[in-house]
């Protein structure tokens, strides 16, 4: 960087320190030096404030530089740097397009005009610019990186990756186009070559924290769990972990065989609390007096989410007569499909922020729907939004979150004598905690098989080998059988495919041919239930259960052979089928499991008479029975309303 002519040699001084990282030497020896304040002073000044992240300072200081040297290039491209890291994007956009109209022939310069337009919200424009660009230069690793930034923002995901790819073939140690690739397969349903990309990204930026918690999240949809768990624990170790990355080592730790109800519990406290906000105690208020009760429920989860056939029939049958609901939407992609409740989109507050105007809002109860899931809000319940606090557990484990003092649940998954897995105190719901809506009514299928087919609909972190013994000694017992393995992955279609090798290794360790697997990968919903319905008999897993899965089968007319397990997460099958009425499909051991599945297999003209049976069995039975789960939350309410107002008194 060559000195400006006429600067004082103090301004020498800060300039070498500048370059040599000092920038707050340098700051303060421009502060110092009293030197008038013309064109090279204030650009250097606005330079340290830049270097210093001070980008109020920097623009203002830099375009006073700039108004007495208009004619200055470098000037104005540091100008527009600036005003790009300052989140002043129209401003660089426009600097950044005269200079490039004033030297088409710089590469670097169209690259960085296409980069502020996709900023700008541009990205058609900006992908047209980068096309523009690699017409001079089709090599060009910084606009192609660009293009495939904005060809993932208008959706063009075959064409971004192509981009991606020959930014990658030209200069593999990009960091960002391998985890803007992961992106584009995560969105393909490829999380094999999403987890590829990842780790890739990962190797080039071992210190980086977001890069490895993207490799666990990408590990577990493969169903690596034992190194997605590993790295999460890496994550957490080093302090730096967010709420989001803990709540994801939760969700991955109830598909971990080794646990139990009794770590589980001790997992969540522990996680919950590690930095957690601590929780205040409860409000020593009589709730607000009004004609009907205020619910509020806390919903994180996006508008596509399976949950959403199980949150309708609570929502939509309360009282109205004597309730007001209220849902508080985190998500960043708010649910619009929930206009019939008083909705808020609240994903932009802060916990305490959303506390203040829950309390405003005068809500008697506050309910969580979400637990650990994506946009999870429980550090929300630290701060006492409401006077009584609760969990619903869509989250299929306790909360372990502070300030949540009521969990509701029911005895099928919560039997006498284990509510020591809830660190909330379990307020039981007669007809079960658990009803569903059909996302779609299907024919169902009629005849028999040309060979008996058993199911397996679960993802893959879901597998163990004590389940895949199980499986195959099924498969054993029933020669001639097949096992239908469908879960919404594009590559499971693919028979060359890693998910596809990993099956197939796993039955042929156990005795079990390629010949008698069947692979079938992601479908629209209809064409998904409609494969569910090619089995004969559903396999759930074990210890963590299937639930949309299961009422998705059983309303197609396929029985679900669960295994009963001691905890929540691993007794939903149990109490899904109890509810229905067919008791008979839950096992107690995994001998019990064999037996149930073979004897099943054993009589081909029941399964095939028994659909519509089953059908029936589901829909007049609590499960298809929202009402009823309404009517019975309301009654805890009360309840609990009832109890907080007498330790009031009291």
């Amino acid at each position: 960087m060559a000195s400006p002519a006429g600067t004082p040699a103090v301004l020498e001084q800060a300039r070498a320190r500048l370059l040599q990282g000092d920038a707050l030497g340098a700051r303060e020896l421009i502060a110092s030096s009293g030197v008038p304040q013309n064109g090279p002073v204030l650009h250097l000044a606005g330079l340290t404030a830049a270097v210093l992240s001070d980008f109020p300072a920097a623009i203002t200081l830099l375009r006073q530089s700039l108004a007495l040297n208009p004619a200055n290039r470098r000037w104005k491209r540091d100008l527009a740097v600036a005003l790009t890291a300052g989140s002043c994007f129209g401003e660089a956009e426009t600097l950044l397009a005269e200079l490039a109209s004033e030297d088409p022939g710089s590469l670097d310069l169209a690259a960085a005009h296409a980069a502020a337009l996709l900023r700008c919200g541009r990205a058609t424009d900006a992908a047209e610019a980068c096309r523009r660009s690699l017409d001079m230069c089709p090599d060009h690793p910084r606009t192609l990186l660009t293009l495939g930034q904005a060809l993932i923002a208008t959706e063009s995901y075959p064409e971004a990756a192509a981009a991606l790819e020959a930014c990658l073939s030209i200069k593999p140690g990009q960091a960002r186009a391998w985890d803007l690739l992961g992106d584009i397969r995560s969105h393909q349903i490829r999380p094999f070559a999403a987890m590829e990309c990842r780790e890739a990204a990962y190797r080039l930026q071992p210190n980086d924290i977001g890069a490895l918690a993207r490799v666990a999240w990408a590990r577990f949809q493969t169903g690596d769990l034992d190194k997605a768990i590993a790295d999460c624990r890496a994550l957490i170790a080093t302090g730096e972990a967010t709420p989001e990355t803990r709540s994801a080592c939760l969700r991955m730790l109830l598909h971990d065989p080794a646990q139990d109800a009794r770590t589980l519990r001790q997992e969540h406290e522990r996680l919950s609390d590690t930095h957690a906000t601590p929780a205040l105690p409860v409000l020593r208020h009589a709730p607000p007096r009004r004609e009907k009760t205020r619910i509020g429920y806390v919903w994180g989860e996006a508008a596509n989410s399976p949950f959403r056939h199980f949150l309708s029939p609570l929502l939509s049958n309360h009282d109205r007569s004597a309730f007001d609901i209220s849902l508080y939407a985190t998500s960043r992609t708010p649910d619009s499909g929930a206009s019939q409740f008083t909705q808020y989109d609240v994903g932009h507050l802060s916990p305490s922020e959303l506390a203040e105007k829950i309390r405003a809002d005068g809500a008697h109860i506050l309910i969580d729907l979400t637990g650990h899931y994506f946009h999870q809000s429980l550090d929300l319940f630290a701060h006492r939004a409401a006077p009584v606090q609760a969990a619903f557990p869509n989250y299929p484990c306790t909360t372990g979150a502070p300030g949540v003092d009521y969990i509701f649940t029911d005895r099928w998954v919560c039997p006498p004598g284990s509510e020591y897995q809830y660190s909330e105190e379990p307020r039981f719901l007669p007809s079960g905690y658990l009803a569903w809506e059909p996302p779609a009514v299907l024919p169902l299928r009629t005849g028999h098989s040309e060979r008996l087919t058993f199911g397996l609909f679960q993802r893959p972190a879901k597998y163990n080998p004590r389940f895949w013994d199980t499986v195959a000694a099924i498969l054993t017992d029933c020669s001639g059988s097949a096992l239908l393995v469908h879960y919404y992955s594009a590559e499971l279609d693919e028979p060359d495919s890693r998910p596809s090798r990993n099956i197939y290794s796993e039955l042929a360790q156990r005795g079990i041919s390629a010949d008698r697997v069947i692979l079938r990968g992601a479908r629209p919903l209809r064409e998904h239930l409609a494969l569910l319905a090619e089995a004969d008999i559903a396999l759930d897993t074990f210890p963590y259960n299937g639930q949309t899965t299961t009422c998705e089968c059983l309303w197609m007319g396929v029985p679900v052979v669960t295994l009963t397990g001691e905890w929540h997460v691993a007794r939903v099958g149990f109490e899904l089928v109890s509810r229905a009425g067919l008791s008979y499909l839950a096992a107690d051991s995994t001998t019990e499991y064999v037996r149930t599945a073979v004897r099943l297999a054993a009589d081909p003209d029941a399964l095939a008479t028994g659909r519509e049976r089953l059908r029936s069995c589901l829909r007049s039975s609590p499960v298809m029975d929202g009402a009823a789960l309404a009517r019975g939350m309301e009654q805890e309410i009360r309840l609990l309303l009832k109890i907080h107002e007498n330790q009031i008194k009291g």
